[in-house]
């Protein structure tokens, strides 16, 4: 587990218009909250937002005034157009915690049937466990390079972290495998050709053959 440090100042002012103020001065308005604690709006620069997303890290040690907090990154809100941070919730813990947590999932490989045979499809992002705040892992890792058509992996075939355990059901698909479907071959109706029959002439010419017999 990799724990960021940042650093965050108190607001002076709450609000809407002081928010936007915050953005124009490439700041980020945040709040860091938690059991027994006073809510605490803070500001941190966007620039090292920005870091604490690239790693991928959930556990950061916050500093404000002077004084250091183990927070976990709780929630995002972004702009809806251009996906922009626009807000961070953070929740204060201690190390000895035990938290329940979102963790993301990332896919290592190809499943070994070539794509013309069939697809991966993923069925979950990220996977809710139990941890302590000081063994929170950055990511899951889900290997599929054994998969083959038909083939899935499931929760109870991950392997986790000592200390770490998930809180979904063991049978729940993580990424499964479908074959893809061919194109039928269009095979053209036959139709089947009637036998034609005469019956009428047929029943005409020996009426025809039986008169003249009468005739004779």
């Amino acid at each position: 587990m990799e724990k960021i440090e940042l650093k965050g100042t108190l607001r002076k002012a709450l609000g809407t218009a002081d928010a936007k103020r915050l953005r124009r001065d490439k700041q980020i308005p945040a709040v860091v909250y938690g059991k027994g604690t006073e809510c605490l709006h803070i500001a941190l620069k966007s620039d090292s937002v920005g870091k604490l997303l690239s790693s991928g890290s959930k556990l950061v040690e916050l500093t404000i005034e002077g004084q250091k907090h183990n927070v976990v990154l709780q929630d995002i809100q972004r702009e809806p157009i251009s996906g922009a941070v626009i807000h961070i919730d953070f929740h204060k813990v201690e190390l000895s915690d035990k938290i329940h947590i979102e963790v993301p999932i990332e896919i290592f490989g190809q499943p070994k049937c070539p794509p013309s045979a069939g697809t991966l499809d993923r069925h979950m992002d990220k996977i809710m466990v139990e941890c302590l705040a000081s063994a929170i892992p950055n990511k899951l890792v889900v290997d599929v390079r054994e998969l083959d058509v038909g083939g899935i992996i499931r929760i109870q075939d991950l392997k986790l972290p000592e200390g770490v355990k998930t809180l979904a059901k063991p049978e729940d698909i993580i990424v499964s495998v479908t074959r893809v479907a061919l194109e039928e071959e269009v095979k053209p109706v036959e139709t089947p050709t009637a036998e034609v029959t005469e019956p009428e002439v047929i029943e005409r010419r020996k009426k025809e053959e039986e008169t003249e017999e009468e005739k004779k």
